[in-house]
Formats: structure tokens, sequence, C-alpha cells
């Protein structure tokens, strides 16, 4: 086995399977970046404000955000799509997240892009293994395995290399840089996992269904061979599949348009199959738990419940999906009754519990593994984590609805289907179709144990020649089949796929097949076709539709060219089709409107900001960030596009409307193209944002103060005459307010861009700004006091005379004059005060020039200015 497993075409069929994988997986990740590429930085804005990273990049000194590249948005579609591990981190120096006690992780189910590595991988290995006569057991197993394990690697690899950059800032001398990192064990995990799938199925098919030219269609063969349980569960799971990712689809239209978004929609590689699987359980009495730190919740069909026993009605859409769940069953129970008439042989009872335990064994696996939505962090001693899960008992579910398939197979399911006439026809695809004996012959001839049709079945397949040894010549040998040689194709059979035993060849009389295990006989009656194709009937004579005339096979050429023909085609309609869908709505200047509304609606002004430049100097778009918007009804809601206009200059003129404050207001917005996004899409510009007014009045004492907790002052104000500031902002409501202070209190002041949009900020001194004053004061006065000078310079008094009359001069402040909030004027930022005494001890010369020693007191006032920023207390006193 070592010899073979390592041989060169080994190897290389293990190779093309990794590659056709990561092809696979890129194409798919490459749709799902267009979201992020299209959102721009204002996503990147939200992310870097993951608990503790947010924290770790605010210390950080320059910090801002960073838009990353193309190649780092496909590896996150890549690594999400896998259900990979995302995980914060900060980079540079000797610094990490964990060094700070702070860690994080989020995953997401498995999409579409991980759905494409499976498809890929098989691509590959179906098509090499079939080549080159590559023997499943154990070759391809093991071949499976090392595919899985290269590939876990390779994505570990492309995620360490392309790690996705939140922003960047200096801590201390260190340049520091925040990333999100996909480079975990989960993610090595879950790719290794999915890529063996994928390259299992195709080394299994290249023996057990090699009669196709490629993995899809040798799956559909492989599917219709197989018989009992096994094709119930692929029948089931190829129907609900096809159902649910229309609804699926469906959901995520509604969902962009409720959200007034279009981008949305280019997230289906990663929210489907998601969304699929979400509403198959609802829609078949299973819940959803969505669990916050503080708050459970269970939504079903029953409503939205949570754990302290408040309840919600759920959507009426949700009792739709049951209602399609419910035909969609039934009609799948039809398709296994009809097969029960042709196949009887495990049209028993004692073969009815197969179906609804391996069903509970595969949504074990689902529930716990593929779907799981999980956001965590740690910070220090502080642990949150958020989930949104199919409930973990849903298997249980799944596997009473796989009975009751089987129930209805078993009971009045034959005589509905028997009592349908010509609509039978919708229902015979759930019959077996025959294997035929080359393809039996090769997988025996592989060492598969039934891989061998039983001699009676042979006959009527046409495989009546003596056993050979595949390899050699026909007729060589009468004993068991020896497998081929590693990588050499079998000689005379085309290369093949899974036998099932005890099933009749096209063309031979149902009537004259005895199933195994001593199921009745079924009869047929003449004139009826029967091959599973055929329509069923009952086991008395009814009329049964005859036999269509023989039409001309198509030479293998021609059906080749028409599968071509019809794949370029179909290919191109889609392609056609998938243009006109997302250039009328992804990149439509409509769309362009909504998401730049949304945008402000929802108080993400970055994002707003990323749509159209609001036109404004950058230090002076402090109130046009996201942390403006904060607060309780500060934004625009009701948002809508009300007519459009097309302008001769290829413009566009919208009229909006929107709430604001309880009053509707309207509005205009221009786009323009400029440029072209992707080659082939226009790129819509709004020129004329959507950017208001507003007016700040501030007395000289106030250099700054917050708007909806923003602090801005003269250098953010777009122009500014004696105190009064204005502000660019979008539409919405702004409380204004000093800056927190011991020193003042004020009442905030509430503004809106629909009405008043002017405010005054009006505060009142504290006695903790009397005290700072009298303290200044009394320093000052101190000072003065030192002087030994008649007139102290700066100093409010001061005894008059010459000079040279007067000397040993000694000040003392007998009066400090006391400042009270009364005799503070905030709108002025000054005071006054009077009150002060001084006393003055000095030596006079008298009139024969002798020194006589004497006193005098004088009073006096004092006046000054302050200004305030916060608890920043600036004091100028006069000199008088």
């Amino acid at each position: 086995m070592f010899k073979e497993l390592f041989s060169a075409r080994s190897l290389q069929t293990a190779a093309i399977s990794l590659a056709f994988g990561l092809i696979g997986a890129m194409a798919l990740a490459l749709i799902g970046s267009i979201f992020f590429l299209s959102a721009g930085s204002s996503w990147a804005s939200k992310l870097s404000m993951v608990p503790g990273l947010s924290h770790m990049m605010s210390d950080a000194s320059g910090s801002g955000t960073v838009t990353p590249n193309f190649f780092q948005f496909l590896i996150l579609v890549m690594v999400l799509g896998v259900s990979g591990q995302l995980s914060p981190n900060i980079t540079g120096g000797n610094l990490s997240l964990s060094s700070f006690g702070v860690s994080g992780h989020l995953w997401m189910p498995v999409g579409l892009s991980g759905v494409a590595l499976v498809l890929g991988t098989a691509f590959g290995a179906y098509w090499f293994a079939r080549k080159f006569a590559i023997r499943f057991k154990w070759t391809g197993i093991v071949s499976s395995v090392i595919v899985g394990v290269v590939m876990g690697f390779v994505y570990l690899i492309l995620a360490a290399i392309f790690p996705l950059t939140l922003g960047t800032g200096s801590m201390g001398s260190i340049q520091a840089k925040a990333i999100l990192t996909g480079v975990s064990a989960r993610t090595y995990f879950m790719t290794l996992l999915l890529a063996a799938i994928g390259a299992f199925f195709g080394y299994l098919l290249a023996q057990y269904a090699s009669d196709s030219n490629n993995v899809f269609t040798a799956a559909w063969k492989w599917a219709h061979r197989t018989r009992g349980f096994v094709r119930t569960l692929l029948d089931a799971a190829f129907i609900y599949a096809v159902v649910f990712t229309v609804i699926g689809f469906i959901c995520l239209i509604m969902l962009s348009s409720n959200l007034h978004n279009g981008q949305m929609f280019m997230l289906f590689p990663i929210l489907l199959p998601y969304l699929s699987f979400l509403t198959f359980a609802l829609g078949s009495f299973g819940a959803v738990g969505i669990d916050v730190p503080g708050y459970v919740a269970n939504l079903s069909l029953f409503g939205i419940s949570n754990q302290y026993g408040g309840s919600i009605s759920a959507p009426w859409q949700l009792w739709l999906v049951f209602v399609v769940f419910l035909i969609t069953t039934f009609y799948i129970a039809l398709r296994a009754a009809a097969r029960n008439i042709y196949d009887p042989a495990y049209a028993g009872w004692q073969h009815s519990w197969k179906s609804p335990v391996a069903t509970l064994v595969i949504w074990l696996i689902v529930t716990f593994l593929f779907t799981s939505v999980t956001l965590g962090y740690t910070m220090q001693s502080d642990t949150s984590d958020v989930s949104l899960n199919i409930a973990a008992w849903y298997f249980l579910v799944a596997a009473v609805w796989s009975f009751l398939i089987e129930v209805v197979a078993l009971t009045f399911g034959p005589a509905m289907v028997l009592s349908m006439g010509g609509a039978w026809k919708l229902f015979v695809g759930g019959t077996v179709r025959p294997t035929p004996a080359e393809v039996t012959a090769y997988a025996a001839a592989c060492g598969a144990h039934f891989g061998r049709f039983p001699s009676q079945v042979a006959a009527a397949a046409g495989y009546t020649g003596p056993q050979q040894s595949f390899g050699g010549q026909p007729g060589a040998g009468t004993g068991a089949p020896t497998a081929p040689a590693a990588g050499v194709p079998v000689q005379g059979v085309p290369v093949p796929g899974a036998p099932v035993q005890g099933v009749p060849a096209a063309g031979t009389d149902a009537a004259a097949f005895q199933a195994q295990g001593g199921a009745p006989t079924v009869q047929v009656p003449a004139g009826a076709p029967a091959a599973p194709a055929a329509a069923p009937v009952a086991p008395v004579p009814v009329a049964a539709p005859a036999a269509p005339a023989a039409a001309k096979a198509m030479t293998p050429q021609q059906k080749k060219l028409a599968i071509i023909i019809s794949a370029i085609v179909g290919v191109l309609a889609l392609l056609g089709i998938a243009y006109a869908v997302v250039n009328s709505t992804v990149f439509s200047a409509d769309n362009t409107v909504k998401s730049y509304l949304s945008a402000i609606a929802s108080g993400d002004y970055d994002k707003a900001n990323g749509i159209s430049d609001p036109q404004v100097a950058n230090g002076k778009r402090t109130l046009l960030t996201n942390a403006a918007s904060k607060g309780d009804k500060t934004t625009i809601s009701n948002q809508r596009i009300i007519s459009a206009t097309d302008n001769a200059d290829g413009s566009r003129t919208m009229r909006i409307s929107y709430t604001l404050g309880g009053k509707s207001m309207t509005d205009i917005l221009t786009v323009a193209p400029n440029g072209s996004k992707f080659l082939i899409f226009k790129n819509w510009n709004i020129t004329t944002p959507l950017v208001k007014e507003i007016s700040v009045y501030a007395s000289p004492a106030i250099t700054n103060f917050t708007v909806n907790g923003v602090k801005v002052g003269a250098k953010n104000a777009t122009a500014s005459d004696s105190g009064t500031y204005t502000f660019k902002v979008y539409p919405g409501s702004y409380t204004v307010e000093p800056v927190t202070s011991k020193y003042l209190t004020a009442d905030s002041t509430t503004l809106t861009t629909s009405s008043e949009s002017s405010a005054s900020i009006s505060a009142e001194p504290t006695d903790a700004l009397a005290d700072e004053i009298n303290a200044k004061i009394k320093d000052k006065l101190d000072t003065c006091a030192k002087s030994t000078d008649a007139q102290p310079e700066g100093c409010p008094f001061s005894m008059y005379g010459s000079d040279d009359d007067y000397r040993n001069i000694a000040w003392n402040i007998t009066e400090y004059p006391t400042v009270t909030t009364d005799d503070l004027s905030i709108d002025s930022g000054s005071f006054y005060v009077y009150g002060g005494e001084a006393e003055v001890a000095y030596e006079y010369k008298d009139y024969d020039d002798s020194w006589e020693p004497t006193d005098s007191s004088t009073s006096f006032s004092i006046s000054g200015q302050f200004t305030l920023d916060g608890d920043k207390l600036d004091i100028t006193l006069d000199d008088d």
C-alpha cells in the first residue's frame, strides 16, 4: 500500500485535489470580499472597538484605523468560510493582547467558501483518481487525510501572511499594530476536516461511480443507485438543500431590503448555507438559541421567549416556511414510497429505524460543528460570550421527521402514488437506477466486498462471460478478479462507480427480479417499462402508460458538444442575470443613496464619510464621526427616496425624506458617476453631502464644551465670531454642555438640525471656583506684602511720596478681599472684589533730616479674568 500511496500518480492526484479545493474556496471568497471592499474603512473602525482591543488602541498615541488590502479581505472570508477562528491581537515589539490579560475569538458557520473547498477537492480527486485508477481502500482514504492535513497548513500560512490590519499607533517607543488573525487550532482543524471530506468522496466516487466525466454527474449517478436508508438520506438532503437554499436567498434579500443596504446581499458566501439551516430548523418545529450575557432567548414558530418568562409572537413568515417544509417533506416521503414499490427489499419496518438514527447523528455533527456563531472575549477577570445556535436538542426533532417519512413510505404512501395516474412521474425519480455491470465489476476488481453482481443479476445485465482478472485478457482466469495495478487503467472497462446488489439492470423485466432477503416479488403488468423510470404499478394488474418509442441516441461527441454548449449558454445567462441584478441593486445610484442614508440613520457616520466626502477639512470633522451619534434618538429615521430625476450630464437628483424630532424633513441629494468599480460597474458618488450646521455660543471663560459627549472647541469649528462657533454635522439631535468641571454647574441644551439649530451655554460658578480665585488672590497679596517699595509693582495698593523721604517700608495685609460667586461673571470670564485692607510701616524724613517711624493703612480692590477647560483653571489678576 505504501508503494502505491507514495507513487507519482497518487501524489499528483492529491496535489490536483489540493489545488482545485484552494481555487474553489478563493473563487467564492472573492465574491464575499467585495462587500468588505465596498464598505470602505468604516467597518475597520467598528472591528477596532472589540473589547480590550479598543482599550489598547485608545492608549496608543496617534492611533487610527486602517483600511485592509484586497488579500487581507480575501483570506478573512476564506477563514470565515471554513468556520475558522478569528482572534484580535496587537503586534509590535513584544506586545500582545495576552500580555494585558486580554483575548477574544469569533467564528461563523461554514460558508459557501467552505462548501467550494469541499467540492473543489472532490472534483480534483475524482478527476485524477479516475484517470489513474487510484484504489479507494486504503490509498484513497489515506490520501484524503493527507490532502486535509496539507490544506490546513496552507490556510494557516495564508492567515499568518495576511492578517487583517485594523489600526496602528505608538505605545511609547514601540510602533503597534492592531490585527485580526485567523491563525488558530480551530481554523486548522476545520480546514483539514472539510478538505478531507471532499477528497474522500472524490476518491470514493472515482471507484464506485467512475462512468462519468466529472464528480458532479458521478455523485448524481451514485446517489440514484443507492438503496434503503442511504437513498432516503441523500434524496432528502438534496431536495431540502434546493428548497431551503432558495429560502435562504430570499431571507438575505429581505434582510438587505429592510436594512436599506444592497451590499448586504454580497455577504451570501458567508451567510449561506447558514440561513438555510436556520430557516430549516425553525420551519420544522426547531428553535434558535440566542445567548448574550444577562439575556437568553429562543426563537421558534411559537415566538421569541426569554429566561424572564417574557415572549413575543414570531413573524408570520416563519409559518409560511413551515408550510413549505411540510409540503417538501411529504414529497420526499412519496418518492420513498415509489422506491419501495420498485425495490421492496428495504420496504419493511425492520429498516425504518436506520434513516432516523443516521439523521440524528448527522444533525448532531452539523449543529455543534458547522452551524455555530460564537463571539467572546476575556479581559482580565471579565469574560463574555455571545452565541447564536440551533437548539442543541434539535437532532431529536430531525430524527422524528425522518421517521415520519419512513412511516408514510411504508403505509399509505404507495397507495397514493399508485392512485395518481400520470402524476407518478413526479415521484419516480426517487426509485433505484440499475448499476452497469462494468461499474460493478470494476469496483470488485478494486477489492470492494460488494463489488460483484449476483450471478442471476449479472446475467440479466448482459455480463455473461467468464470472470476475468482485470488488467489481463478476457477469460484469462476463473477466480475472483484481481485489483488493477496501481495507476493502470482497467482494460476493456470504462472507469467505473459504486455497485448496488440486487438491482435489475435496464431492460430486465421487473417481474423477474426477486428481491434479496425473501422480499415479495413485485408484479408488473405487460407493457410497462421495467426500468425504474417506468410508472409504478400495483401488485395486481392495472393499466400502465405505454413505453415511449425509442429515440435516436446521440453519439458521445454530440453529447459532449451539447453539454459544452449548454454549459456555456447557461453560464453566460447566469452571468448576465447576475450582472443585471447586481448592477441594479448593489452598484446602483439608488443603492448608494440608500446605503448613505442608512449609515446616517444607524449612526455610522464614518461609513457615511466613506460613501460621500462631507467636503469639510479633517480638523473640522469632529462631529462627523461615529462618536457624535451616540445617545437616544439622536439620528434620523424613516429615511427613503421619494423621487429620482435623471439629468442631462448623467447625474441623478434624488429627493429624499426622513424623520427627525417627530418632524418629517425633505432634502435633495445629487449623485453622479465617478469612474467604475471592478471595471464593469458604475461608481456612483454623492456630490451634495447631507451635511448641516449648528451654532453654539460660549462665554470667553469656557474654552471647550461637549456636543453629544464629543469635546470640541474653536479649533473644531468651521467659523467663529465673538464666542459663537459653527460646526458641520449630519442631520440629528445634539446635546450641548460644558466639559464636566467642578467649577461650573450647567444645564445641557439640546438642539436639532430640523428646527432650533443654535444654542447658548448657560453656566453658574461654584464655590470651588471662588475658593480657587481667593487662593490665587491671597498668594498674590502675600507676594506684594513682601515688597519694600512704596508702590509695589503689579499690586493693588501703594503709598505716595518721594522715595527720598521714606525708608524701611514694610507692608502687611490686614484684610484679604473675599470673592463670592456673586462677584464672578461667567459670561465675561471676569471678577471684581473690594474690601481689602493693607497696613504699611515706614520711617519718614523730618524737617531736620531726622528719621521718624510711623505707620498708616489703605483700602484696595482687585479684579481679574479666568478661563476654564474642564477642571483646568487659569486665573489672571489685573495689575493695578
